[in-house]
């Protein structure tokens, strides 16, 4: 059974600007509210609408986009994936060339072990993807440890995957190989190395305008006690 058999037909999104093609927009039998798209560069788009959400997750639907397959030594289904957290009812503002500005288009960057086809497929598991495994405050604690050069379970930008299990039900799951292998990659090295230098740059920039609060006070102690 297919996800449009699945789910309930609801009508056409409107062009988001971020999308050329828009495949439908489609409601779950919780209510959740699922859309799915092609992005210009030909990525799958989902934004998945939480018909109850947790009021303090301060935000109630998630996009993810999926860019590209990623090879690896466990022969896993990884992709590289953009995702972001926003409010359905958030306004969208348009930089000076016409680019969409709001939480919807603040993403991050991740890699995410999933199953495209069961994503179109099959909703018990795009359920237990877009709202467990890319709930907010796991993924952003995932990359946050990616951004450490030595934590206890290096991650880089992985945050693991959905697997089935015996019984039938979807749970998450973490490859502590993969996550090695995405933490230590010249790519997670270098944006470790970039944050350092970037960090260095400001802790010199607050050194140097407190030299010259001090050199100011200095002067006016001298002036006042010159008087």
């Amino acid at each position: 059974m297919g996800l449009l058999d699945i789910f309930k037909r609801k009508n056409k999104v409107e062009d988001n600007r971020q999308t050329n093609t828009t495949l439908r927009q489609v409601q779950n039998l919780n209510e959740d509210k699922v859309s799915l798209n092609w992005t210009k560069d030909g990525g799958l788009q989902i934004d998945y609408t939480e018909r109850h959400p947790d009021f303090q997750k301060f935000y109630d639907s998630t996009r993810l986009i999926i860019k590209r397959g990623v090879t690896n030594p466990e022969n896993a289904q990884l992709y590289e994936c953009l995702v972001s957290w926003y409010g359905e009812d958030d306004a969208i503002m348009l930089g000076e060339n016409g680019e969409e500005i709001s939480r919807r288009t603040d993403y991050k960057s991740i890699l995410a072990e999933i199953n495209t086809e069961l994503l179109q497929k099959d909703s018990h598991y795009l359920q237990v993807v877009m709202k467990n495994l890319l709930e907010r405050k796991r993924v952003e604690g995932y990359l946050a440890r990616g951004m450490q050069e030595n934590p206890e379970n290096p991650c880089g930008e992985y945050i693991g995957g959905v697997e089935k299990l015996e019984n039938g039900k979807y749970q998450k799951f973490f490859n502590t190989q993969i996550g090695r292998l995405s933490h230590f990659s010249s790519k997670m090295r270098n944006k470790r190395q970039q944050m350092k230098e970037f960090m260095e740059k400001n802790r010199q920039s607050e050194l140097e305008e407190k030299r010259k609060q001090i050199k100011r006070l200095k002067d006016e102690i001298d002036d006042l006690s010159q008087r």
